[in-house]
């Protein structure tokens, strides 16, 4: 059997695109891996079999390089791995999942889940709309702690803990133009969990401590056994909407024991690797579809990331 797999910004995921490797060498597939990205800097590139560079922009001309490159390798599946592209292949999901009558399976949940990871107020009526604990957004703090962050940021770029109307003039003095959202502060540990939704709907949930974070990715993280907090993520998962990879973050408050649903990425996380190792072997599942793709998660597997160098002449 033969796949084509596309990485649209494959930038740093190389550990992403070794697993989906071991993967397909597993099931016995020929995989061919071909990775696009907007500068020849990006490590991934180096590990693709063909690559190209891509404008930064995302618009009706890039829908055509895009729909010429999937008919040009006959790619079967594109794997988006950062937020624009999400929303760039959510929005021209029907002329890039079918080219020429060939269907394309776009890793994507629906645009309504999509939608919400994008933005943070969106994320929290998400939550709220199906029931899952989320903390509540205060339009103007008037008591405190409260928790600040960019409504559309990305990882840890303004998060803050205010502590009092002090703080939160200086807050809204660096951060003000960035259209901060402020939700009530949840004092607790924060897990990510690494899921996937099958073709069939069925949700596997894997959570894992954020043991040690830089720059809002994670560099130590640990897997851990929350019966509750999974049956909490599946509960989010089976709401509808979701497929494929999909990365949900949750505090767990230290006093109650009860679970906080703060994010969605609808996409594998930084730290998504863990669980993939720890038995959430959702490559396997893209690549082959077999059904016995999971068999259960090992606990208290701890990941140590470090950083690695490729070279290229030229």
């Amino acid at each position: 059997m033969n796949k084509t797999v596309l990485f649209p910004n494959a930038g740093r995921r190389v550990e992403l695109i070794e697993r989906f490797r071991a993967a397909a060498k597993k099931s016995d597939i020929q995989l061919t891996i071909i990775g696009t990205d907007i500068t020849t800097d990006a490590p991934a590139l180096q590990f693709c079999d063909v690559t190209y560079i891509f404008p930064r922009e995302r618009n009706e001309t890039t829908v055509g390089k895009f729909s010429d490159l999937i008919e040009k390798h006959s790619i079967d599946i594109v794997v988006c791995t950062i937020d624009p592209d999400l929303e760039f292949f959510s929005k021209y999901r029907d002329q890039l999942s079918n080219v020429n009558g060939r269907k394309i399976n776009l890793l994507l949940s629906d645009a309504n889940v999509i939608n919400a990871s994008s933005d943070k107020r969106k994320t929290a009526s998400f939550f709220e709309n199906i029931d899952v604990r989320t903390p509540k957004v205060l339009d103007k703090p008037t008591t405190f702690p409260v928790f600040a962050k960019p409504n559309n940021g990305s990882g840890s770029f303004g998060a803050k803990l205010l502590k009092d109307e002090s703080e939160l003039e200086t807050y809204l003095k660096e951060f003000g133009e960035h259209d901060p959202i402020f939700q009530q502060f949840i004092s607790g540990t924060e897990y990510t969990i690494d899921c996937f939704v099958t073709d069939e709907g069925i949700a596997v949930a894997s959570p894992r401590e954020r043991v040690k974070v830089r720059g809002g990715e994670v560099t130590v993280s640990k897997t851990v056994a929350l019966p509750e907090l999974e049956a909490q993520a599946k509960e989010v998962l089976l709401s509808g909407g979701f497929y494929g990879p999909v990365t949900l973050q949750a505090i767990v408050d230290e006093k109650l024991g009860i679970g906080y649903f703060i994010e969605i990425n609808a996409r594998f996380g930084g730290g998504s690797i863990l669980s993939i190792e720890a038995g959430l072997n959702s490559p396997n599942y893209i690549l082959s579809g077999s059904p016995d793709w999971f068999k259960g998660l090992r606990r208290n597997l701890t990941m140590m990331r470090y950083d690695m160098s490729v070279f290229s002449e030229g």
